[in-house]
């Protein structure tokens, strides 16, 4: 029994392909099975839009650079592709779960009535604490 894949028919390639060979090989391996369920989802008639977003830690420079070549490549015509980065998450959380979600993951969170530079601090001395406990001394 043969088993073939209908990928392609459901997704398009907007730009010229980074690489030889399949367009959706590497990175945009997953992007391009998510945008083509969707697709097929609108297809069925169970939706008429469908959005396949992202939600990555902020500072995952790789994994949003991989995401906006997705976001560049692929197509279909009743799918977007949408950003959610963690930090807008916290703010949709109870103020002491999301303190402690920025905390455990290093993100920048500022609620409501907390001055964003006094934020960008705690932070930034954070960060060199957890550089600190890997050896690193640390001098205040």
């Amino acid at each position: 029994m043969s088993c073939q894949r209908t990928y392609d028919s459901y997704v398009g390639v907007r730009a010229e392909a980074p690489v030889a060979g399949c367009p959706f090989r590497e990175s945009l391996n997953q992007p391009m099975r998510n945008v083509a369920l969707a697709q097929a989802l609108v297809e069925s008639g169970e939706y008429a839009t469908a959005t396949v977003t992202l939600c990555a830690h902020d500072d995952h420079h790789a994994m949003w650079r991989r995401w906006n070549e997705a976001k560049e490549t692929l197509s279909a015509p009743h799918v977007s592709l949408t950003d959610l980065p963690a930090s807008v998450v916290l703010q949709e959380l109870q103020p002491d779960d999301a303190v402690a979600l920025a905390e455990q993951y290093a993100l920048p969170y500022a609620p409501d009535g907390v001055d964003r530079l006094a934020n960008a601090l705690d932070r930034a001395q954070m960060m060199l604490a957890r550089v600190a406990a890997k050896g690193v001394s640390l001098d205040s």
